[in-house]
């Protein structure tokens, strides 16, 4: 299976940017592959191209959320960015039940809005 996403090291930041619309099994791919990579930094989701789920209630947003913060326990800042409304919404939710404390997560429109949160 081929992966639709790239992850790169910009300056300290971990990107993770999809190249087109990414499932539910996409996300939890992405999440592990980023966790092994992960030191409890700067995370940049870039989710541009949208999501396609095929359950889209707020269950697939906890699930999602569960899988990130055994994925990512430690320390950390995560910005996601979401032009599209479904997606933003989407990304909103899940860092509603993500809502560690040790984890700082905010859904931006622009990647540019993104590197200027994470590098504050």
């Amino acid at each position: 299976m081929s992966k639709n996403y790239s992850i790169e090291i910009i300056d300290g930041i971990i990107v993770t940017r999809f190249s087109k619309i990414h499932s539910f099994s996409d996300c939890v791919s992405a999440i592990q592959d980023v966790a092994k990579i992960d030191n409890h930094g700067r995370r940049l989701w870039n989710l541009s191209c949208g999501l396609d789920l095929e359950d889209t209630s707020s269950a697939t947003a906890q699930e999602l959320a569960e899988i990130s913060e055994n994925a990512f326990p430690g320390l950390g800042k995560t910005a996601q960015v979401a032009p599209e409304d479904f997606t933003f919404g989407m990304a909103r939710e899940h860092n509603f039940y993500r809502g560690k404390e040790n984890c700082e997560t905010e859904v931006f429109r622009t990647e540019q809005e993104a590197l200027v949160w994470l590098n504050k």
